[in-house]
């Protein structure tokens, strides 16, 4: 009976959903000061890919060590966790609003995950308005920078 028992335990255990590998992307943005003494983004850095050890959170790290080796500053990160263990897409898009209330420069990326290129696109541009209250995709547009699979 214990002989049954632990072969059936065994051939649960090896019947239950395993993840070989991981997949993920993250961004991290360094900003400044405009004129206005307003923060704009300056520069993004972008990680992604598969493997045995790459998650949202693998990527960000790797993002944040990217940024590190340029700036001192805390950066402004965003990743796709563990929600595309099978691989996603990613969309980064460039703000079309380029001056701020005042008339100085101004500038904003946001980025966006799904399992398809519409759904990223979809949420870089919720990314973006939530990073930029005052972007209006019908007064401002956008332009995708970047766009890719992993």
């Amino acid at each position: 009976m214990k002989k049954i028992l632990i072969s059936i335990t065994a051939l649960f255990i090896m019947s239950l959903p395993s993840v070989s590998h991981a997949n993920g992307a993250a961004m991290c943005v360094a900003m400044e000061k405009n004129s206005n003494n307003v923060r704009i983004d300056k520069e993004y850095f972008i990680r992604y890919g598969g493997g045995s050890d790459t998650t949202g959170y693998h990527a960000d790290t790797k993002a944040r060590e990217d940024f590190r080796e340029k700036y001192s500053s805390t950066p402004s990160c965003r990743n796709s966790a563990r929600k595309f263990m099978n691989g996603g897409y990613f969309v980064i898009i460039e703000s079309g609003r380029k001056k701020d209330y005042s008339g100085a420069y101004y500038n904003r990326w946001g980025i966006g995950f799904g399992n398809t290129r519409a759904e990223a696109l979809i949420d870089a541009k919720k990314h973006l308005s939530n990073r930029d209250w005052g972007w209006n995709e019908r007064k401002h547009g956008y332009k995708v920078d970047e766009s890719g699979k992993f």
